[in-house]
């Protein structure tokens, strides 16, 4: 017997925090390439760039509430501008030398290569120790060099500490990574005037 279903009004509101989302994913990506030798280059990979992602949807996520037309600045400004901009509305000054924001160039200039990525041609003749028959170690680019779980482990924990460290600075008292999202709902029978 095929039940009827009552019309119903839904309203319904989310907030989304995409840099909380970009972490998680850069956090499950590390944790895996921790664990398996076989895809840790590739784990790696999506962490280091997924820590890029996050770091600059937190840089947004301030400058939409700093700034009113936040969305016409960001796109004509580097992460270090917009990062830049934003502290110094605040009156913070980071120090690129010490840890965490040490890592912070690094993280974006090796985004930079992968989103600009390219196909190279690399090609290398030297005299190495070896048999006939080994396998040799063939070149790669400077990201494929970069792409190491070390760098991982240190963009997904970097990101993670500037953001922690800008949070406070910027009014907010819960932890950074306390939510992915917020929603709220509300759910009447059609026609229901209450």
């Amino acid at each position: 017997m095929e039940s009827m279903k009552n019309k119903i009004i839904v309203k319904a509101e989310t907030t989304s925090y995409s840099y909380v989302t970009l972490h998680n994913a850069a956090h499950y990506a590390l944790e895996d390439a921790k664990n398996s030798e076989h895809s840790r280059f590739f784990n790696a990979l999506t962490a280091m760039l997924y820590s890029a992602f996050s770091l600059e949807a937190y840089l947004n996520h301030l400058g939409n509430s700093e700034f009113q037309n936040w969305e016409k600045i960001e796109r004509s400004k580097s992460p270090k501008q917009k990062l830049d901009m934003l502290v110094d509305k605040r009156g913070f000054v980071p120090d690129y030398s010490k840890k965490p924001f040490d890592v912070f160039d690094e993280i974006f200039k090796f985004r930079k290569k992968i989103v600009h990525g390219k196909t190279e041609h690399l090609k290398i003749e030297e005299v190495r120790e070896g048999e006939i028959g080994d396998t040799p170690e063939t070149p790669m680019t400077s990201w494929e060099k970069s792409t190491t779980l070390e760098n991982a482990i240190s963009f997904v924990e970097g990101s993670a500490e500037i953001i922690t460290e800008l949070h406070p600075i910027f009014g907010y008292k819960s932890h950074p990574f306390a939510t992915e999202y917020r929603s709220s709902w509300e759910v009447k029978s059609f026609g229901d005037n209450s």
